[in-house]
């Protein structure tokens, strides 16, 4: 889920808060402010999981008729079903 703080564009990935720099173009870590890395997603800094290799997310794995999914140890989590439903939930407790 995007919001917008401000002027600043922030999300999530991977349970990372990240914001989009509107002057160098890019998404930054707000943790550090390093550029965010396709290639190198970080870390869940609540679980420690990285997304799984087709690139669902580690906690929830494969969910069938399921386009993208989160489980919000960033705060917020979200399913977004193929047939365009989404549920947005905040302050749920997975056990990992």
């Amino acid at each position: 889920m995007e919001r917008r703080l401000g002027s600043v564009s922030t999300s999530y990935i991977n349970g990372n808060l990240i914001w989009h720099d509107d002057h160098a173009g890019v998404h930054r870590y707000a943790a550090d402010e390093e550029p965010v890395d396709a290639n190198a997603i970080r870390p869940c800094p609540k679980c420690g999981k990285k997304p799984l290799d087709t690139g669902e997310d580690a906690c929830l794995g494969h969910l069938p008729g399921v386009a993208a999914a989160c489980c919000g140890h960033g705060g917020e989590g979200y399913v977004w079903f193929k047939n365009g439903v989404t549920i947005r939930f905040r302050g749920c407790e997975v056990d990992v």
